[in-house]
């Protein structure tokens, strides 16, 4: 577990938003490429995320990217395997889907 101290995506965005700012074309498509990257790493572990969201991408001090939130994650047996989750707020899920 590493500690990523300028915190998540989703906290930057809003922030670019209140201020009625963008980020650069150049920050964009760093931090794309890097999530690229990562996906590729785990999907070659046969490894699926299931909850990507600008919440569970994390950045370094160095605006570094880097994948949190394996809660719902699934190693998948080969490479055919199909996974089937049902996924949602708790609030509105039935006890059975629980």
């Amino acid at each position: 577990m590493e500690y990523c101290e300028v915190g998540d995506l989703s906290y930057h965005i809003k922030r670019k938003e209140k201020k009625n700012d963008f980020f650069t074309e150049q920050e964009i498509f760093n931090w794309f490429i890097q999530i690229c990257l990562a996906l590729e790493y785990v999907h070659g572990r046969r490894i699926i995320h299931r909850d990507l969201k600008a919440q569970n991408i994390f950045l370094t001090g160095n605006y570094t990217i880097k994948l949190g939130d394996f809660g719902i994650s699934r190693v998948l047996e080969n490479t055919n395997a199909a996974a089937q989750t049902v996924v949602g707020t708790p609030y509105y899920m039935s006890p059975e889907s629980c």
